[in-house]
């Protein structure tokens, strides 16, 4: 016995082949049973919103947003439909009973037009590394904590977002990171225990039998601090 083809069983079983089967959604919209023109139009309504919506963006500590619609990236329409519409019989069988398939938006990317954006996004990411300092503000010593350095790799980044787009809202990006010795705890030790001593009093010199009163605020100007692990 020789089994029939897929088209021939589908009518076996009274599928109807050029509709989107049963159970499919795409986001939040239903397309099942719609056919071409009409379910193209159902997802482009149901997208529309998410398509546009801005990508907020988190690279270590940097908040940024993406405006995909000026970064190369759409949803493309009808290869979702194509996606939604595409299903083995036994995958029209199960939508019949009541079975849910969940279909994936497909994102139409211009990957020049998007590294170009990510890469200007860079610049607000990309810093070097700086160990802990301590300025003065008059005599008064501030400490200022050490900043890892950053740097945004934009390829690994462009595929985060692609991945996400247009089902996610918010996207952490991959960062490299360059650490530094000196911590918060050190910086402010170093406070105590150097700068604000440093200051503590006028430093009185002796020069040519002659008395030279120099300030804090004298000192602290001449001062100059960079905290490492130590």
């Amino acid at each position: 016995v020789r089994a029939g083809s897929g088209g021939g069983a589908a009518a076996a079983f009274g599928l109807d082949v050029d509709r989107v089967p049963a159970g499919v959604r795409v986001g939040g919209a239903v397309v099942s049973g719609r056919m071409g023109e009409r379910a193209r139009a159902v997802v482009q309504q149901e997208l529309a919103d998410d398509a546009a919506r801005p990508l907020q963006l988190l690279a270590g500590d940097v908040a940024l947003s993406l405006n995909p619609l000026t970064s190369g990236l759409r949803v493309d329409v009808a290869a979702t439909v194509e996606e939604a519409h595409s299903a083995g019989l036994f995958d029209r069988l199960r939508g019949l009973l009541g079975a849910r398939r969940d279909v994936q938006p497909v994102a139409n990317v211009d990957d020049k037009v998007l590294r170009a954006a990510l890469t200007t996004l860079a610049k607000q990411v990309d810093r070097p590394a700086k160990e802990g300092s301590i300025t003065f503000l008059g005599a008064t010593p501030v400490p200022v904590p050490p900043q890892t350095g950053l740097t945004l790799p934009v390829n690994r980044a462009l595929r985060a977002v692609v991945d996400a787009y247009p089902t996610k809202e918010f996207v952490d990006l991959p960062v490299e990171e360059k650490p530094v010795r000196s911590t918060d705890a050190t910086v402010e030790q170093a406070v105590r225990e150097i700068a604000s001593l440093a200051v503590a009093a006028p430093v009185r010199l002796d020069v040519a039998g002659k008395t030279l009163v120099v300030t804090p605020n004298d000192i602290a100007a001449a001062l100059s601090f960079t905290v490492d692990a130590e």
